[in-house]
């Protein structure tokens, strides 16, 4: 789930297997598994399937995401994208995962699960 809270909101608490905060002057978004929606937010949108890019990819790796986003992108298909310090990961609606694999798998990438 996606939620957006106020600005000057406290970051919330990390809580589950899958959890991202991000703040500025103008608001913070929380990315977190549904059922631990935080409270008070003034805009969520949940729904999502979690999609991680395999491996560990250099800070300096150029392209990673696009060689993703691109079909996902001419395929109609909604992302939301996140990145650590390791890898990338794509949200998208739990309704289109296997529109979405077949696009990837179409474009030569491999599931391990999803």
């Amino acid at each position: 789930m996606i939620a957006q809270l106020p600005p000057g909101t406290p970051h919330p608490r990390p809580v589950g297997a899958f959890w991202s905060v991000i703040g500025t002057p103008e608001e913070t978004s929380v990315v977190c598994l549904d059922e631990h929606r935080p409270t008070g937010a003034v805009a969520q949108d949940s729904g999502w399937a979690l999609l991680r890019l395999g491996g560990t990819f250099e800070l300096d790796l150029v392209g990673v995401l696009i060689q993703v986003l691109a079909p996902l992108a001419a395929a109609g298909i909604e992302i939301f994208a996140l990145s650590t310090y390791n890898t990338d990961y794509l949200l998208i609606r739990s309704h289109r995962v296997d529109d979405a694999r077949h696009v990837l798998v179409d474009h030569g990438h491999v599931f391990n699960g999803c």
